[in-house]
């Protein structure tokens, strides 16, 4: 931003307990040159920036951050590297828009469209963001581009009502006393959460322009003051304030969307990406073990064509491998030629149905001798999705194999008797995999005693869920958070099994309007410190969000 700043007295930030989500935590960031300090006391520091930064160089202290998404029509090239580079961080984020105004009324609502498709709606439902901004300010002249009181606040207006009309959202203003004075002139912007540029001396939290009494966030030093590549800002509030303004969901627009969300988890040049469709479930199911086993995520596809939140993907992440899992009726050829353009190395992995290939996926990725395999029933999801963030994690690591109700059938059979469990757990009660089937699993572990074979069940899958999060926690740990799913719908979790094994924590699946008891439960004894949602509020809705939290 270019606002114009001006430094003050400085007081010490002192820095919060830490909050862990998708491998980082929000409130710890490791020791640098820079201590970012503050101008005001009682309030948490920030920074936001418009171009690529190394964000292991963000000053010591900071706790959130802005970042450039788009201007006018144009998107920010560097928005996705920083955003991500802002999530493993441990920052909370919002994006803004910088706003372009002009005399067209209807370009307001353009430009928020825009905005919301390239950067903005990570900014409503990702894991710990903040509202999005629109970042107001005078033209390169100075002067209020050249548009009458009346056209700018119907811009203005048009952009605001737009946006929130998409999102639910209600964008943040960011704005000097010179821009809101001169150019709009009205006591309107009370109404929205401010962002200030430096306001006019006065006492905390007073603007003294816009009819406003409070802000927000304030931009108090720029990256050309400072001497870092930040601008600095801070916040009117305490950590725990701060944390309930964010939203933490992994979630977009669409699974595909989702996807992407996801994948800013994960830092470029990962290893490998494994690619499903995201019009069934099993093909990701087994993936999702493998992708913990490799340190990367799991996205979906259309089946014969490359979603546009795909190909954002994968074009940030530059994976060296990319892995397409199941056949060409699953996932095309034509959709496999069109992902050679983001890595040197597209493969596919497949079987003549979900159970081979899940074998196909478990040999490739394992090898002999694994502490542990993971079995669970193939013609349904939330147990075998559950259970990926454990086979996914680094401390329960282990190949996912989709199984019958009644058999184990012969590419199972033959993929176990390669990878030589120690032992084989198996996931969901005997109404999804029989006893029977337990049994026959013996003869494939080394020692084939009946203890090699065990169970993780409850009455349900939302109480499989817990117990699955129960026994994470005994192998690896309690986790600083927890990730909760729609056990209704599955391609959320699908994308989200892998970011919960960045840290090792599970997974709980939950219905879109209640809390199951057993879930509840779990979610009290694992006491973490955070509670983030896989999917949108119709997956999850704000009611449950709420009881989580409440239950932690």
């Amino acid at each position: 931003m270019r606002a114009i700043a001006r430094l003050r007295t400085v007081v010490s930030l002192t820095i919060a307990a830490a909050v862990v989500v998708g491998g980082v935590s929000l409130g710890a960031q490791p020791s640098q040159a820079a201590t970012l300090t503050l101008p005001d006391s009682g309030t948490i520091g920030g920074v936001d920036v418009s171009r690529a930064v190394d964000w292991t160089t963000v000053p010591s202290g900071t706790q959130f951050a802005y970042i450039e998404a788009t201007v006018n029509g144009a998107m920010n090239s560097s928005f996705y590297a920083n955003w991500s580079g802002a999530t493993r961080a441990g920052l909370a984020r919002g994006a803004y828009s910088f706003g372009q105004p002009n005399a067209s009324a209807a370009n307001g609502a353009t430009q928020a469209k825009f905005f919301y498709a390239h950067g903005g709606a990570l900014s409503t439902a990702n894991d710990f963001t903040l509202p999005p901004a629109l970042d107001l300010e005078l033209d390169s002249t100075g002067q209020c581009w050249s548009l009458s009181l009346g056209q700018l606040r119907d811009w203005v207006t048009n952009f605001i009502t737009t946006f929130k009309s998409l999102s639910g959202v209600t964008p943040v203003i960011y704005t000097s006393s010179g821009f809101w004075n001169n150019c709009i002139q009205t006591s309107t912007l009370g109404k929205y959460p401010l962002w200030v540029a430096d306001p006019d001396p006065g006492t905390l939290g007073n603007p003294n322009f816009g009819g406003a009494t409070t802000w927000a966030f304030r931009q108090f030093s720029l990256d050309s003051q400072n001497g870092t590549p930040f601008d600095y800002d801070e916040y009117h509030g305490t950590l725990a304030q701060l944390q309930a303004m964010s939203t933490p969901r992994i979630s977009g627009v669409d699974r595909f969307a989702t996807g992407l969300a996801a994948s800013l988890s994960f830092a470029p040049g990962v290893d490998t990406a494994y690619v499903a469709s995201g019009t069934n479930f099993p093909d990701a199911l087994a993936a999702g073990a493998a992708a913990g086993k490799k340190g990367g995520p799991v996205l979906l596809t259309l089946p014969n064509a490359v979603p546009a939140d795909l190909k954002t993907a994968l074009g940030f992440l530059r994976p060296a491998h990319i892995v397409v899992v199941g056949g060409t009726a699953a996932v095309s050829n034509a959709v496999l030629t069109a992902l050679k353009s983001y890595s040197p190395s597209v493969t596919r992995l497949q079987g003549a149905d979900r159970t081979a290939t899940s074998a196909a996926i478990a040999t490739s990725t394992f090898s002999a001798y694994v502490p542990n395999a993971y079995v669970a029933m193939g013609n349904d999801w939330p147990d075998a999705l559950s259970g990926s963030a454990l086979a996914a994690s680094a401390k329960g690591s282990g190949p996912m194999l989709l199984v019958t109700t009644t058999s184990v059938p012969t590419a199972v059979k033959n993929a176990l008797t390669a990878l030589k469990p120690a032992h084989i757990t198996v996931l969901g009660g005997t109404a999804v995999v029989s006893n029977s089937v337990v049994t026959a699993l013996r003869s494939y572990t080394t020692t084939k005693a009946a203890a090699s074979v065990s169970r993780i069940a409850g009455a349900d899958r939302f109480a499989t869920s817990a117990a699955i999060a129960k026994q994470l926690a005994s192998v690896a740990g309690k986790s600083g958070t927890v990730y909760a799913a729609s056990g209704v719908t599955f391609p959320d979790a699908l994308v989200g099994a892998p970011v919960a094994a960045l840290d090792s924590s599970p997974v709980l699946l939950v219905t879109p309007t209640s809390l199951p008891a057993s879930v509840k439960a779990e979610v009290t004894a694992l006491a973490p410190s955070a509670v983030a949602i896989l999917g949108g509020k119709a997956s999850v809705s704000a009611s449950v969000q709420a009881a989580l939290n409440s239950a932690k």
